[in-house]
This record gives structure tokens, C-alpha cells and sequence, in this order.
């Protein structure tokens, strides 16, 4: 096989919507909504004391005293964080818990028999009893409740692995940790992700999820029994930083909360927990006044997960569940259904999941599934470059043109077989002469009339530049922007060339998405311009569909580089992550490939890539956007916050 010179110039996706005139939206859920979805799975509730029954003066008395509360997986291996007040009957001994349950049924025969409950009358009638002079209760059978209840109704019995200071003992109580960790027996269990709670600010919004007294049905009736296991979401904002009186942080929150709540997780924008709800300011002439409530914040509860011996960690239901909720929401319900029926697969008690595969199964059968785009191509790996004599390597420079031509490849569509096997064959001889490389191949065809994927490249073959030599037409980031880079340098293989002032990563610029890039035809040939000064073959030409204007540019508005203009170009994505992003912006409401800006259909369209907090268009910030073709003057923030923003310019 010939050694191959010179470097790629660039390699053009394209994709071809046969049957799609246009970009249609899938609704996208609310943030509530959203953080609802994804949390719920990992909520338990949590119940803790004890039930007797009796025979006493002729009567068989049934008494009991259970308190509920809220908890959530840390581990898939069933541990779960609570407060300590939650579970504190189960801390008990088994003495400590009959003689409580001992003095309820003499509260009972007192509040019977109209006397007051008060701690001397309940000493007179103990002493009447040790003393002979009535006959006491004689004790037909215990039982103690430590339970954690899953929404699927199964119910598992805990033990406590760490445990804190329950709130409102006394003044010598830790009330800033009102904190335990409890184990359960499973596996794969769905947990939520432990944040920072030292980054959490005055403001920052938060949701509490939990199972208030309030919506419970002991007392109405009038909910059906499942829907006691119904987790309630609420939203509010962190209002004050404050400090128990043993010195321990607390966070103050608005949200409405109450009895019941205590031990849920409060999460915040990334769905990431910062604290726990753990109680509620003092009341008023009696009464609960909402929007004063307080939070263990999740820095201190993770002493205890340390003292537990155990971690936060995620497990492989989450990553699927997520992904399953993503198809679901961009109605992809035929691939949904197949990830929620694995999730089932690791944890059969998934109640959402269960739930969302028979959902997907009717909007199937109703005619409402969508086929998902195929996965754009992985771009090939960095070429390596030869060290210079001062030991460095220099980066890839792109070449003038020289010599030799791609051979031209076609993709039919009437048989998937045949344009495969028609494709391989194509490659290898393209490879054989010194044409582009088998990895730009992709099988085409096999869909129907539906979708037709065509690739253009253009691949330039050339002798090298000495390091550093400029590019024509390319500007390069300034100094450093390129790490391990020297000024000058050319971008990235792959990669357009920046404009000014643009933080660059240092790896290849991905493909482009599905749908970023369009042609006019259902095919399309590689054709690569050949060495000026000779002949090359005869090639058919081929007409691309007119690219958008080469002056659409992006403007940031709000953020670290308010004021500076970023030219669209081919197309480059924005993010945190170095490794994915070529526009870089640290900011928390930024993910680590946010979104994508480029060409398609003649268009230039956003296309958000999946991030955590979103991004919305022109200031709609109750609907998250999937993808949307600019028009001037349009406005993209990144997260609801707005402390990213960026304005489109035609």
C-alpha cells in the first residue's frame, strides 16, 4: 500500500432528509418536570417505631406509634441518606422501646377514663399497678418497624450504618447534623448525584422532593393507596445561610414544605443534591408558617457517609434511566421502550420505569413514534507528527495542495447489501491510491425513501510546511490557546480556523451532528483539487447545495466574553470540556459539550446537545430547545440563569 502524504484539510458531513421539509421540535419537559423525572426513581420513604397489642380489664388494645419521613439512594447497593430524627426509634433498644410503648397504653386508660395525661398521673397509676392494687396490661405482641418503602409498594427492612443528633432533644443536641446513612439489602438500586453544598448561594433555585404529611391519605382517604408512594416535587429558592447553635452550617430555604419531608433531598439546577430538609421554623399562635424551613447541608451529611464506610456512587440504572427519558421526551418511543425494559432488567422494582414502557407501547400503537437520526461518524485520531531536533512535537499544519486525486464514491440506496458491499469496495481502492480513508465510509441506504445519508470529503493532499508557517485564509487563537501549542500554531486537525480571542481545545473538532450540513441530490462525490501546475483526472464536478453566508457570526451579550464575535463558519460547539468543545466557557450553567452552532438546509440552526440546564431561545425560558434554526437578532442562553448568552447575527 502507498504511504500517504500531506494532512486533511476537512471532512464535510451531510446529511439528506428525503422526507422532512422542516425541523420539528419534540416538547420538552418544564424544569420541574425534568428534575421530577430524573430524581423520582431514587426516593424512598422511611417509617420508624413500633406496634403493640394488649389485653387489658377484658379488652384486646391494638397501639402503635410510627413515624414517617424521606430518604434517598446514595449507592446502588442500598444505601441512603435521612435525617436522624427519622429513624430514632430504630436507634432504641428493644427495653427502651416497650417501656415507651408501655407508657402509651397508660396514657390510653387515662385519657379513657378522663384524667389528664401528665407525667404525675402517669406515675400514680404505675404505682398502683407494681403495688397490686389493679390488675396492669399484659402484653400479647410487639413488633418493631424499620422499614424503607419503595414506589413500587415492595418494603425492606433497614439497619442504621451512621447516625447523627436528632433535632429538638434538648440543648445538648448537634442540631446542625441531624444526619443518618441506613443499608437495605439490594443491588442497582437508582441514586442521585451528592453536590457541593459550599458553592450554594443566596437565591440559587432549588426543588424538595419528599412525602409531606400534608398529601398523605391516613387521614381523608381520599387517594388510593399508591399514591401514598407518590413523591411531591416543590420548588423554591435558597433564602438565608445561617448557623445552629452548635456552630454547624444551615441553609434556609422558601420552599413549601412539612411534616413528612424531613430527610428529602434538595436539589438544585443540575439535579445534584446540596442538602436535606430537616425542620421547620417555630410556628405562629400554633401554627406552621411555610417559607422557613431549614437544611442539613450536604457537606456535613457526608460525614457520615464516610462514618458509614460507604460513598456516593452511581450505578448503572441511572445512566440508562437518563437516556431513556431523553428518547422518551424527543418521542423515540420505539428505542425508550427498550432502555426502560433494561432498566427493569437491573432493577425490577423501577415502578417509572414499568410505568414508561407501557406508556411508549400506546404512543407506538397510536402512531406517535419518531425514528432518532443515526449517530454522526467519530472523527479519525490526531495524526502523529515527528519531534522536531528540540525535542518538541510541533502540531499538524495544513499543507498547500500538491498532487493527487480522491477516487470519486457514490452511495446507492436501493439495497442496503449491495451499497455496503459497493462502498468497501470503493474504499479499498480509494485507500490502495492514496484517496481518503475507510473510516469516512458509511453504509447508506437500507432506510427507504425516508433518509438518505450522503458524505462529502475533500481531503488535500500536500508536502508539509516548516512548523509554524501560516495558513492560508486561516487565522490562528492567539497565544496559548492551543495547550502545549506555540504562538502561531495552527488550529486543531479538523478544526475551522478560530476567531480571535476564542479559547480552542486542543483535540479534533467532532463530526458535525445529525442534520447539521445539507446537499442538493441524494448523493454526492469526493473530489480533491488537483496539484496546480499539472493535469488531473477526469472527475465529474459536484455541486454542493449553497452554503449559508460565511458572514453569520455569534455575539456574546452576557458572560466572560460579552462584546466579542465568534464567526460561524463550518460550524464548532460550545462547552466546559476541552476534549468536546472548542469555544470554552466555565460557567456552572454551561455542561461539557452544551451546544452545537453550524450549517443546515441553508440555514444556520442551534442544536443543544443534550446538557443539563438547557438552552432557550429568544428568552422562552419555559421550553428547552432540541434544535432551532437563527434568524438576526435571535438570543441562545445557556441555562435558565441567563449568565450565558449570546446574540445571532446573519
Amino acid at each position: 500500500m502507498r504511504k500517504r502524504t500531506g494532512s486533511v484539510q476537512g471532512a464535510l458531513v451531510v446529511l439528506v432528509f428525503a422526507a422532512a421539509a422542516g425541523v420539528v421540535l419534540a416538547a420538552q419537559p418544564n424544569p420541574t418536570n425534568r428534575i421530577h423525572m430524573t430524581s423520582k426513581p431514587a426516593i424512598v420513604k422511611v417509617a420508624s417505631g413500633w406496634i403493640a397489642q394488649w389485653s387489658w380489664e377484658g379488652q384486646t388494645l391494638r397501639r402503635g406509634m410510627v413515624g414517617s419521613g424521606t430518604g434517598f439512594f446514595i449507592h446502588p447497593d442500598g444505601y441512603i441518606l435521612t435525617n436522624a430524627h427519622v429513624a430514632d426509634t430504630s436507634k432504641m433498644t428493644e427495653d427502651e422501646v416497650k417501656l415507651e410503648a408501655y407508657k402509651d397504653i397508660l396514657a390510653a386508660w387515662l385519657e379513657a377514663n378522663n384524667f389528664d395525661v401528665s407525667e404525675s398521673n402517669l406515675e400514680v397509676l404505675h404505682g398502683r399497678i407494681q403495688s397490686g392494687q389493679m390488675v396492669g396490661p399484659e402484653l400479647l405482641d410487639f413488633m418493631r418497624i424499620s422499614l424503607v418503602f419503595l414506589q413500587s409498594g415492595e418494603k425492606l427492612t433497614f439497619e442504621i450504618k451512621a447516625f447523627g443528633a436528632p433535632m429538638g432533644e434538648g440543648s445538648e443536641v448537634l442540631t446542625g447534623k441531624d444526619v443518618a446513612v441506613l443499608k437495605v439489602e439490594t443491588k442497582n438500586a437508582p441514586t442521585l448525584k451528592l453536590g457541593d453544598s459550599s458553592a450554594v448561594e443566596v437565591g440559587d433555585h432549588v426543588w424538595v422532593m419528599g412525602y409531606p404529611a400534608a398529601a398523605d391519605t391516613d387521614e381523608t382517604g381520599w387517594l388510593d393507596e399508591k399514591s401514598s408512594l407518590e413523591p411531591t416535587t416543590n420548588d423554591g429558592s435558597i433564602s438565608a445561610k445561617k448557623t445552629s447553635r452548635d456552630g454547624t452550617p444551615v441553609l434556609q430555604t422558601n420552599t413549601a414544605t412539612t411534616h413528612g419531608n424531613s430527610g428529602g433531598p434538595v436539589i438544585n439546577e443540575k439535579g445534584e443534591v446540596i442538602g436535606l430538609l430537616t425542620f421547620r421554623g417555630d410556628t405562629v399562635f400554633g401554627q406552621e408558617v411555610q417559607g422557613f424551613n431549614f437544611i442539613v447541608p450536604i457537606n456535613t451529611a457526608m460525614e457520615f457517609v464516610r462514618q458509614a464506610g460507604t460513598e456516593n456512587k452511581r450505578g448503572p440504572v441511572d445512566e440508562k434511566w437518563a437516556a431513556g427519558l431523553e428518547e422518551y421526551w424527543n418521542e423515540y418511543y420505539s428505542k425508550a421502550k427498550l432502555t426502560f425494559t433494561d432498566v427493569m432488567g437491573l432493577f425490577p422494582e423501577h415502578s417509572e420505569a414499568k410505568r414508561l414502557v407501557q406508556d411508549c407501547a400506546e404512543k407506538i400503537a397510536e402512531g406517535k413514534d419518531k425514528t432518532p437520526p443515526p449517530e454522526a461518524p467519530k472523527p479519525p485520531e490526531q495524526p502523529a507528527t515527528t519531534p522536531t531536533a528540540g525535542g518538541t512535537t510541533p502540531p499538524a499544519t495544513l499543507g498547500a495542495p500538491t498532487k493527487g486525486v480522491s477516487e470519486a464514491m457514490t452511495a446507492a440506496a436501493e439495497a442496503q447489501k449491495k451499497a455496503a458491499e459497493t462502498q468497501r469496495k470503493a474504499a479499498a481502492a480509494a485507500e490502495e491510491e492514496g484517496g481518503f480513508p475507510t473510516w469516512a465510509i458509511l453504509a447508506i441506504g437500507g432506510g427507504g425513501a425516508a433518509l438518505v445519508l450522503v458524505i462529502v470529503l475533500i481531503f488535500v493532499l500536500g508536502k508539509k510546511k516548516p512548523a509554524g508557517a501560516p495558513v492560508p485564509g486561516a487565522y490562528g487563537p492567539p497565544p496559548g490557546a492551543i495547550p502545549g501549542a506555540p504562538p502561531g500554531a495552527s488550529p486543531p486537525y479538523g478544526m475551522p480556523a478560530p476567531a480571535p480571542g476564542m479559547a480552542m481545545a486542543g483535540g479534533p473538532m467532532a463530526a458535525a451532528p445529525p442534520g447539521m450540513a445539507m446537499a442538493a441530490g441524494a448523493a454526492a462525490a469526493a473530489v480533491a483539487p488537483h496539484a496546480p501546475g499539472g493535469p488531473g483526472p477526469a472527475v465529474a464536478r459536484t455541486e454542493l447545495f449553497q452554503a449559508p453566508s460565511t458572514t453569520a457570526r455569534l455575539t456574546c451579550t452576557v458572560g466572560p466574553f460579552q462584546g466579542r464575535d465568534f464567526p460561524v463558519g463550518p460550524g464548532f460547539f460550545i462547552g466546559r470540556d476541552p476534549a468536546r468543545a472548542q469555544l470554552l466557557i466555565q460557567d456552572s450553567q454551561v455542561s461539557g459539550q452544551h451546544l452545537w452552532i453550524g450549517p443546515a438546509g441553508g440555514r444556520i440552526v442551534a442544536r443543544d446537545m443534550g446538557s443539563t440546564n438547557g438552552t432557550y431561545h429568544n428568552n422562552r425560558t419555559d421550553q428547552r430547545v432540541t434544535e432551532v434554526p437563527l434568524a438576526e437578532g435571535d438570543v441562545l442562553a445557556l441555562g435558565q440563569r441567563g449568565t450565558v448568552q449570546f446574540i445571532f447575527h446573519a
